[in-house]
């Protein structure tokens, strides 16, 4: 989670416990968006499942070779996942779930009157 990040603690509460009762699927979670031919999670906020680490932590990690943490991992994670396919095909499903965008707010909050501003454009009005 990015430091300019607002959140909504129960939705996030309510997301981690649902990620945890099915901890039997491979679950990626955030904000997708594409990045070449693969979808990748925005770098605000995102995770991924137990499962899913176990997978990722398993395979072999390659530094970055660019600044876009979320895009590197998520073609990282996808490179790990088709690998893995490849030796028994269709074992390793991902779950993409996605964000709810009003419980989650990067940079801006604006409700009922309360506006709220982080990051470097926080001076701005």
């Amino acid at each position: 989670m990015d430091l300019d990040t607002y959140i909504d603690k129960k939705y996030v509460d309510s997301v981690i416990k649902f990620i945890i009762e099915n901890n039997d699927k491979r679950i990626y979670f955030g904000f997708p968006r594409m990045a070449g031919k693969y979808l990748y999670n925005d770098g605000y906020f995102y995770g991924i499942s137990g499962l899913l680490l176990q997978d990722y932590c398993s395979c072999k990690i390659n530094p970055p070779t660019f600044s876009a943490e979320d895009v590197w991992f998520a073609n990282t994670l996808h490179s790990c996942i088709k690998e893995k396919n490849k030796k028994v095909p269709g074992s390793v499903n991902l779950n993409y779930m996605r964000l709810d965008s009003t419980k989650i707010h990067h940079k801006n909050y604006d409700d009922k009157g309360i506006r709220l501003r982080l990051g470097r454009n926080a001076h701005e009005n």
